[in-house]
């Protein structure tokens, strides 16, 4: 499902397309085309244009992990000389806080106009449940080499320094 948004400052008029999807992820090994289970694709375009010359920048991102569009830190700023008003990143630009609250909302006013697109649920459901799963066996295997590591080497089952893993 596809949505677009557009919005104006006042120097500068912003749209904004979400695409979520749900798409087989494909792996691609050494000319196979493997199917590994279906994923939800998301990407975000923002374009920004200037009104007094018409100047547009347009990056491309996902929704959760946008890196092109970062907030500057003190540091950053003191570090790599960047003016006081340049609150964050757009690309290899940078805008003002104004502009990035605009960005902001426009994404979240897409983001909640889309929402779930279908087979979403079923495949978060999935994820979440294997991760989990992922993290009770972590666990499990973590409190065995705690267990191995504390062993003092001689085991009373088949006297001998086994370190525990014996089958006595």
């Amino acid at each position: 499902m596809k949505a677009t948004g557009t919005t104006e400052t006042k120097n500068t008029t912003i749209k904004v397309t979400l695409n979520r999807e749900v798409q087989d992820e494909i792996s691609y090994a050494d000319g196979y085309n493997i199917k590994t289970g279906e994923k939800v694709h998301e990407m975000v375009e923002v374009k920004l244009t200037v009104k007094a010359n018409g100047t547009t920048r347009t990056t491309t991102g996902k929704v959760n992990d946008m890196p092109f569009l970062n907030i500057y830190t003190a540091e950053q700023r003191q570090a790599r000389n960047i003016p006081s008003q340049a609150y964050a990143r757009f690309g290899d630009s940078a805008i003002s806080e104004e502009i990035y609250n605009a960005i902001i909302a426009l994404i979240n006013k897409l983001d909640a106009e889309i929402g779930t697109v279908d087979g979403q649920k079923e495949i978060e459901t999935a994820e979440k449940i294997a991760v989990e799963k992922q993290a009770i066996e972590n666990a499990a295997i973590e409190a065995e080499i705690t267990a191995r590591n504390n062993h003092s080497g001689w085991c009373n089952k088949c006297e001998s320094y086994c370190y525990g893993d014996c089958k006595s």
